[in-house]
């Protein structure tokens, strides 16, 4: 409570006015803030949509596919492709708070597959592409490279890259077993080949295009199958194991050889 003088201007006489005050309350704390994890989680639960589960099942037509051609081969290693790329991916996500996808470099990939490139030259050739991409990501000149080349180029390299997978595709067909159906590895003939084709032909227009996870589950039934038939003593079954990543150094005929031939074009 407060009191108020006031002198009126004809008798000098003085008023006192009583004026309620409202007491000074201090603001009530403010709720501590959600930790960082209990914000991915709430995060997880609202963005977690069939949408986001399909995209992150992509890679099972682009990266999957050339990582085994090229790892049956021994052309690349398997574990270091799976376990390096499974850490960016994470790291990645936690930064950036999105998915940064590890997409193939589908340039380097076909060639290698067409002209049958050993590691370590794979290797110089993504090693001259990540670093050159580094550079003009650091010094922000990827965007004058990229208004200097032509799109025609970049669509021809595009038209390459395919026309070389489709070619290595066509040339592993014809190698399989024909229309026989008579050997252990009797589904590597030409009537699968065809029945998956029809089934990617058949979805191609869908909304849901689930040709992808219909071949690569049909896979994996008959990968099992045939590892029960196959049993112990009857042929090289996979075991569960862990290969640690071997560190190599190529040459310097290894890096040019894989600049020109692969890294150049990706």
């Amino acid at each position: 409570m407060a009191t108020k003088a006031q002198t009126t201007p004809d008798n000098n006489a003085t008023l006192i006015e009583v004026v309620e005050v409202e007491p000074t309350l201090p603001p009530p704390p403010s709720p501590p803030s959600p930790s960082r994890l209990h914000r991915g989680w709430h995060f997880v639960k609202t963005n977690l949509t069939l949408a986001e589960i399909s995209g992150g099942l992509g890679d099972l037509g682009t990266l999957i596919p050339l990582l085994v051609s090229l790892s049956k081969t021994s052309q690349v290693s398997l574990s270091a492709s799976l376990i390096f790329g499974g850490l960016y991916n994470i790291i990645t996500g936690f930064i950036y708070g999105i998915p940064m996808c590890v997409q193939p470099m589908k340039s380097i990939s076909s060639i290698a597959l067409a002209t049958s490139m050993p590691m370590q030259e794979i290797v110089a050739a993504g090693f001259w592409v990540s670093s050159i991409t580094l550079v003009l990501g650091l010094t922000r000149t990827i965007k004058l490279i990229n208004d200097w080349i032509p799109l025609a180029i970049v669509r021809g390299i595009q038209l390459g890259t395919g026309m070389n997978l489709l070619i290595k595709g066509c040339t592993t067909i014809l190698d399989s077993r024909g229309w026989d159906f008579d050997h252990y590895a009797w589904l590597d003939n030409y009537v699968v080949a065809i029945a998956a084709f029809g089934v990617v032909l058949a979805w191609y227009h869908s909304k849901r295009n689930w040709s992808a996870i219909a071949l690569f589950g049909f896979g994996l039934v008959v990968a099992g199958v045939r590892v029960w038939a196959l049993g112990e003593g009857k042929g090289q079954v996979p075991k569960p194991g862990f290969e640690f990543p071997r560190p190599f150094v190529p040459t310097w005929a290894d890096f040019k050889n894989g600049f020109l031939k692969a890294g150049l074009g990706q």
